[in-house]
């Protein structure tokens, strides 16, 4: 594990999966650790990583830090950015605003870890 930022019940947690692919785990509402992610993923697109999955299955709410970062992640990485994000508010959020046909969304952790080439 690379850090855990933890708010609470809010909480954001980065880990190398395999080399070069960074997995940001996120929990509570995104309003209370969007902001974090965004820097964070900012810092590790700037270190040169190869693949993120950013795994929202633990978010009650997503906000527009958590958008932002997301699509900025996305113009650095292309398909090399997994979001997992199992049915429910979040799912649906993402599918309202359209990003679920611009960023591969999965199901499970282990669907995006696939995608992405790293055995789960």
């Amino acid at each position: 594990m690379l850090f855990t930022k933890d708010v609470g019940e809010h909480w954001l947690s980065v880990e190398q999966v395999a080399q070069g692919v960074l997995l940001f785990e996120l929990a509570g509402e995104s309003d209370l650790t969007g902001d974090r992610l965004r820097r964070e993923l900012e810092d590790a697109l700037g270190t040169g990583v190869d693949a993120i999955v950013v795994d929202c299955s633990g978010l009650a709410f997503l906000e527009t830090w958590t958008i932002d970062g997301l699509l900025s992640a996305k113009a650095a990485l292309g398909e090399r950015l997994a979001v997992v994000a199992p049915r429910g508010d979040v799912r649906r959020v993402l599918e309202l605003i359209g990003l679920e046909s611009m960023i591969c969304v999965y199901e499970t952790r282990a669907a995006a870890l696939s995608a992405l080439g790293v055995r789960a």
